[in-house]
């Protein structure tokens, strides 16, 4: 699969961070962290992989301007893509602003 991207390094840095990376952390998620899946977190999971996917195939092919089934299922797929980002933003931001409250505590007290 690289053959194709050979020659193209930015092309590269997008597989590895669009596709490489989320599907690593995904399959480092489902072995560490859920031990048991329920329907909530399949369906999380499931979005997550759907996306990884549609990105994969939207570098491979690019966007279809002939065929409209093909350009709505792309348009579906980066609506999915959008609600997962801001999903995990929201729920990164519980973890992500206390965490900063800390540290800032931590750096600014000097006893």
């Amino acid at each position: 699969m690289r053959g194709v991207f050979k020659k193209k390094p930015l092309q590269l840095l997008r597989l590895f961070y669009g596709v490489e990376a989320p599907l690593f952390l995904l399959c480092l998620l489902r072995l560490f962290v859920l031990r048991e899946l329920t329907e909530a977190s399949t369906l999380i999971l499931g979005t997550i992989l759907i996306s990884i996917v549609a990105f994969f195939l939207e570098m491979l092919h690019g966007y279809s301007n002939i065929n409209t089934l093909i350009s709505w299922l792309q348009m579906f797929a980066h609506t999915l893509m959008l609600l997962t980002g801001l999903y995990v933003g929201v729920l990164l931001l519980f973890y992500a602003v206390p965490v900063a409250a800390i540290c800032r505590r931590e750096v600014f007290s000097f006893n």
